[in-house]
Order: C-alpha cells, then structure tokens, then sequence
C-alpha cells in the first residue's frame, strides 16, 4: 500500500476498534469540534493541537508544522518549544481536515477586525472568539463531557492519538511513517506501543506474498 495516509480519507473510522472516535459528527457545532478533528486525523497531542498558530499551517501544501506546544504553567498558558527534535515535524492533512480549516480561517478572519499592522498568522488556530487560545485540559475535559452526553464509547482525547496510529497501520502504513507522524524518537517505540497491532499485519502480508508466489489449482 502507498505510504501517504491522506488516500484513507474516505473510509469511515470503524466503530467495533477498541479506542476509535466512531463519527465527527456528533460534534458539529462544538467549541471542540476542530481539536479533536485535528486530534484523529493528524494524531498530534492535545498540547501540540493547542500550540498550534496559523503560520505552522500550509493549506497549499496541506501540511501542519509542529514545533511548539501550549503548556499551562504556574497558573498561565505557555507557549514552549517541544520536547525534543523529534517531536518537530512535518504532517500532511488529510484534505478534509485543510477543507475544514480553511473554512475556520475565513470565519475567524471574518470576526476578529484585525488591525492593518497585526500578523494574523500568530492567531491561534484553536482559540475563543477573543483570540485566546484553547486550554488543552479544556479541551480534554469538554471531549470527555461530551462523549457521556452523546453516550457514545467511553475514550480520553489521547485516545483519539491512538486510534489514529492503529489505523494507519492496519491499513499497512509503514511504520516509519507513523513514527514521524506520531513525533516518536525511534521507530522501536511506535512498534512496542502498537505491537498488538503488527501480528494480523504479518499474517496479511504472508498471504499476499504467498497468493502472488503461488496459484492456487
């Protein structure tokens, strides 16, 4: 399968995967609706997702940059480098999440009366109607609140990182590409993390060597 994670963009997220956001849509019209858009489709953290500003955002190029994350130090929101060098990197969009965030772009550009001098690519892209950023404990939270309301199956925000990775490999995503999408340092630790994943991958791969090598009478 070709490596590039945006050809699955159609597919539903199976609702029977442990840990899978089953539909987007029960979240339409929330404050949260773009964060945990961002969240399944890029699996960024809840802190990367906050940090981010719409200069780490190409919509050109469908790309989101990732070099900083939104902290919540000694009672104020910090805007810090990430942790290490691994953790910056380069994510390509799936074209209905840069769709989206045009669209958000439009309507935050079209309510905030920005001053001719004022940079609006230091806006965050997940922010109130004051430009404030978004709380990433209150993203979390307010996802947690809702998935009771909506009563739809018990998962954390983070969640929503994993369920990302597991899908990408079971539909035979590279696992170097989920690495570097994921920002781990070593591609050893997307491989423990999801080694509950990698045996039916081996299984498939066997039989499709073995139906390419060997015709069955």
């Amino acid at each position: 399968l070709d490596g590039n994670p945006t050809h699955y963009k159609t597919r539903p997220f199976p609702s029977a995967l442990p840990g899978t956001f089953p539909s987007l849509d029960a979240l339409k019209g929330s404050i949260i609706y773009t964060p945990v858009f961002i969240a399944i489709t890029t699996g960024l953290r809840r802190a990367e997702i906050a940090g981010l500003r719409w200069k780490d955002i190409d919509l050109s190029k469908k790309t989101i940059y990732v070099s900083h994350t939104l902290q919540r130090i000694e009672g104020k929101l910090e805007l810090r480098p990430t942790k290490n060098e691994t953790s910056n990197r380069t994510v390509t969009m799936f074209d209905a999440l840069a769709d989206h965030l045009k669209e958000v772009r439009k309507e935050q550009l079209k309510n905030c009366f920005p001053t001719e001098n004022e940079n609006t690519n230091l806006y965050y892209v997940c922010s109130w109607e004051d430009r404030k950023p978004m709380d990433p404990h209150y993203i979390s939270t307010m996802f947690t609140k809702l998935i009771k309301e909506y009563n739809l199956p018990p998962i954390r925000l983070h969640d929503l990182r994993h369920s990302h990775a597991t899908l990408l490999l079971k539909e035979g995503v590279h696992p170097k590409i989920v690495s570097e999408r994921l920002g781990h340092s070593e591609i050893g630790t997307t491989m423990n993390i999801y080694s509950h994943v990698t045996p039916n991958m081996q299984k498939e791969a066997v039989e499709k060597l073995e139906s390419s090598l060997f015709v069955k009478k």
